[in-house]
């Protein structure tokens, strides 16, 4: 019975971090520099826009812990697909809202029973009406904070998780926590609400910029 109920689990973790991921058509299976006394980050549409979001050295330094395993990470535009492991991608749809997407996380082998994992997702959408439209399709629900929507989704069975959304600007961030009920998470509610908090102020002061034009734009 045991076995049986680590199985869910374990099925149950992949189905929520590749639903995350799936939404809006997106499936798992460097920047501009900000100069002294100028405090607007450009967007560069490319990996690092997520690492100034929110970096990935923050994260280490607030979880020494996730420092011990290894990053899994890909960056994709509308109608890529990156392999990351050799039965797994990330890649976007082209009908997809989302123009490209950042994915970063670690996770643990399975244990017996034994599971966590850490993911901090970006997307960008090049038009406000793209990233509602993604919002809803992520299904979350939200409440408006100023120029964001934000939502916190908490399970404590069949495995602990804390799914985080932010999104305003034409970007949105998922971070998501999972870990079996034996395992203690990277980070709990406060210090992930801290992340993300950190993840809003770095969005508001950056400058939306026009996609390079190579990116394809959507189909219908």
């Amino acid at each position: 019975m045991k076995r049986t109920a680590a199985l869910t689990a374990r099925r149950s973790v992949l189905i929520l971090i590749v639903a995350v991921m799936a939404a809006g058509g997106i499936s798992c299976g460097g920047g501009s520099a900000v100069t002294p006394g100028d405090t607007t980050y450009k967007l560069t549409h490319s990996a690092a826009d997520a690492e100034y979001i929110l970096g990935w050295d923050l994260i280490v330094s607030r979880c020494p812990d996730i420092g011990d395993y290894d990053r899994i990470e890909a960056f994709v535009y509308r109608g890529e697909a990156v392999e990351i492991t050799g039965t797994e991608t990330f890649s976007i749809d082209e009908d997809s809202p989302a123009a490209w997407a950042s994915a970063r996380l670690v996770r643990t082998e399975w244990e017996g029973e034994s599971f966590r994992s850490f993911l901090i997702q970006v997307m960008f959408s090049e038009t406000a009406e793209g990233l509602s439209e993604l919002v809803q399709m992520l299904g979350y629900p939200v409440q408006e904070e100023g120029d964001f929507v934000t939502s916190v989704l908490e399970t404590e069975t069949p495995l602990q998780s804390i799914q985080l959304l932010l999104a305003g600007k034409q970007v949105a961030v998922i971070i998501g926590e999972f870990a079996s009920l034996d395992e203690s998470p990277f980070f709990n509610k406060a210090e992930l609400m801290e992340l993300l908090s950190i993840a809003k102020s770095n969005i508001s002061l950056s400058e939306i910029t026009p996609l390079p034009s190579g990116v394809p734009e959507r189909k219908p």
